[in-house]
């Protein structure tokens, strides 16, 4: 039987509000949200005081098997076609020294690089691996179709075919700023790729026309700042899509974007004049509409799967206090109703002497619970040098 815990006198937070509450987790789930609960015979009660309590965040766009890679390219690039060439012509033994790692690693580590920064769902912009059915650390979206980008796939319209009633559609589009990008979402509405399915990964080089183009046809819009600017020096222009077409944030993966979520929100907020709330709608109740995900996924509700991590108040303003966070303030963080990872010195009691191992993110000492991360580590240790938070020598 799993642990049952009373998580003590945190405020709770959604995208929609902050409140006072004990949360009492059990069998996986979150069973009970009120004032003033009282843990039972079997329960673990955490004194939470002084924190947030987060849902899950989500990440809407990752290539899972490229989270080893640092940043490579010699930006700024009209579009990403140019860097891609770019990347193969320059850097082919670097990327030969990655892609000789098993693959099941490479995922691996994808999934603790979104894992560390209080992400318990990720949408991998790739093919569905079996690798995501048998104890993969974090929860990989499964229903969905995909194309790499209108230049890059092999074949666009067998993969426009392939499509699925009700499933994404995901495709790297417009992702650049020159002609070529621009004429790219007309250029996929022409081939009858553009519907309420369609999710537009990128967008830089998006018009106004294309918006309406966008918001006529219902697609959806996953937006990477980092990488962005990274490659181009601009990104899409997402203060005229807002409230016009629906919009999530995502990370990409460190080839050429950021090392966590948290530094993606901050990029978010620093290329708009976004609120640190409606960031925080970015990594949560947005996804789960656009993906058409579970009612609890990026939230924190009754009945609702106990994926969450814990902060402690930095400003009083629980939103801003996210934005700041980094992969060695989150106090705990839990998948499933079981801890991930936590600082040993808050919580002493949940190191239960079956494995794991301690960590340092950010100068922190953390404990991992998996039994499996000591060995990846290890193996990857080599390889995580631009890993700016983890203490790898």
């Amino acid at each position: 039987m799993s642990q049952r815990y009373l998580l003590h006198g945190a405020g709770i937070v959604t995208a929609g509000e902050t409140f006072q509450a004990d949360l009492r987790v059990r069998n996986r789930r979150i069973c009970e949200i009120g004032s003033g609960l009282r843990p039972g015979s079997s329960e673990l009660q955490l004194d939470c005081s002084g924190h947030f309590i987060y849902p899950g965040l989500i990440n809407s766009h990752d290539h899972l098997a490229f989270n080893l890679f640092p940043r490579l390219g010699e930006p700024p690039y009209e579009n990403s076609y140019e860097w891609g060439r770019d990347l193969h012509a320059k850097w082919n033994s670097t990327i030969e020294s990655i892609q000789r790692i098993p693959l099941r690693w490479r995922l691996a580590w994808g999934a603790w690089k979104n894992l560390l920064s209080g992400i318990s769902l990720v949408i991998h912009h790739d093919h569905y691996s079996l690798h995501f059915l048998s104890r993969f650390p974090i929860e990989v979206f499964r229903r969905y179709t995909f194309a790499h980008s209108m230049q890059f796939d092999p074949d666009l319209r067998d993969a426009l075919a392939r499509r699925k009633r009700g499933a994404p559609f995901m495709i790297h589009l417009a992702e650049g700023k020159d002609d070529a990008c621009t004429a790219e979402v007309k250029s996929l509405n022409e081939v009858g790729g553009l519907d309420e399915r369609t999710v537009a990964v990128h967008a830089v080089g998006i018009t106004e026309d294309d918006i309406r183009l966008l918001q006529k046809s219902r697609a959806s819009v996953v937006w990477c700042p980092s990488s962005n600017i990274f490659l181009f020096g601009k990104t899409a222009p997402v203060m005229s899509l807002c409230g016009r077409v629906p919009l999530a944030l995502g990370t990409d993966s460190t080839l050429t974007g950021s090392l966590t979520l948290f530094d993606e929100m901050r990029a978010a907020r620093k290329a708009s004049s976004l609120s640190a709330k409606d960031i925080f709608a970015l990594v949560t109740e947005a996804p789960r509409r656009i993906f058409g995900l579970a009612s609890d996924a990026g939230t924190l509700c009754r009945e609702g799967s106990a994926d969450l991590f814990m902060l402690p108040d930095s400003s009083g303003d629980p939103y801003e206090t996210v934005l700041a966070a980094n992969p060695g303030t989150i106090s705990l963080s839990m998948k499933g109703g079981r801890p991930v990872f936590f600082d040993p010195a808050l919580f002493p009691h949940l190191i239960n002497g079956r494995g794991g191992m301690d960590i340092t993110l950010e100068g922190k000492g953390k404990f991992i619970t998996d039994n499996d991360f000591p060995r990846l580590y290890k193996n990857l240790r080599p390889y995580l040098g631009h890993y700016s938070y983890l203490d790898v020598n």
